[in-house]
């Protein structure tokens, strides 16, 4: 009885002794880059983009202040967790390994790595051996570098490494070209609408994106991807959520509405397309390939 009671006690002791050895290799480790190898929360076959210290980190937006904290927040995360301090640029030089925050245009792996993502889609991605945090959204934006932040600085073998990620899958075949949209008006638009708004609307397209897409009446059958302007036989429902709901512009009884895989540009006036026009924009900024 007393042997086997020993024998208990020193199991217990060994017990005790192994779990503090976890709780102090869990608070050695605490701030560390994860080890690649045991991360199974991700995609299989993700790449991978190697630290060190010429690699900086791109916010093409200078002037965004929140885009500006994701870029700091992410430096002192790598310095935690790898050592490397990492700078902060507002240029890109097209050469130099690059941790992209957010959509640059004419930038290689921004483009190729916002391709790849559809609306409300994010993903950090590693493209021509620099990686981008690639979101449709602002809100999109602020997920993914949390996504960065958590899962993305790992190790391999011991070295410091960017990974890449989509938890909402990766997006592949998804993307669709702005060219495939086409935009629709009224077939009795007041002439603002057709000689000065879709124009301007034409324009703004081709500038972002170079693309050249055709505009048509409403007397034109119905397809899936169309830029829909004004009031026309298809924006009933927009105009509704417009006028009824809290997604109009401030000032302006305007919005730009998604239903569907169309989009709604929504006005009163040519002041308000005008303005539904210049928010267009946004729809390029986060993807060079068009709307989603």
């Amino acid at each position: 009885m007393r042997t086997f009671l020993l024998r208990t006690f020193a199991l217990a002791l060994l017990l005790t002794f192994a779990l503090s050895l976890i709780s102090c290799n869990k608070e050695e480790n605490k701030g560390e880059a994860t080890d690649a190898a045991t991360d199974g929360y991700f995609e299989e076959n993700r790449s991978y983009m190697t630290l060190d210290a010429s690699v900086k980190i791109y916010n093409p937006k200078k002037w965004d202040k929140v885009i500006d904290s994701y870029a700091h927040r992410i430096a002192d995360a790598i310095k935690q967790k790898s050592g490397l301090e990492l700078e902060v640029v507002y240029e890109s030089d097209g050469t130099s390994r690059e941790i992209c925050v957010g959509y640059a245009i004419g930038h290689t792996a921004s483009e190729a790595a916002h391709a790849k993502i559809s609306r409300d889609q994010y993903a950090v991605c590693v493209e021509n051996a620099s990686a981008v945090i690639a979101a449709y959204t602002n809100e999109n934006l602020e997920t993914a570098v949390n996504s960065f932040l958590d899962h993305c600085i790992v190790k391999e073998n011991g070295t410091p490494k960017i990974a890449s990620v989509s938890p909402k899958g990766d997006g592949k075949d998804q993307s669709t070209s702005i060219s495939a949209y086409r935009i629709v008006y009224a077939a009795d638009a007041e002439d603002y609408i057709v000689n000065d708004v879709v124009p301007a609307l034409k324009a703004l397209i081709k500038d972002r994106t170079q693309a050249e897409i055709w505009a048509v009446s409403d007397s034109e059958p119905a397809v899936e991807r169309e830029i829909v302007v004004g009031d026309t036989n298809r924006s009933g429902e927009a105009i509704k959520r417009c006028y009824e709901g809290d997604t109009a512009y401030a000032d302006y009884r305007s919005a730009i509405i998604s239903e569907g895989k169309s989009i709604f540009l929504v006005g009163v006036s040519r002041e308000a397309l005008r303005i539904c026009v210049s928010k267009f924009e946004d729809y390029i900024t986060y993807d060079a390939q068009g709307p989603k």
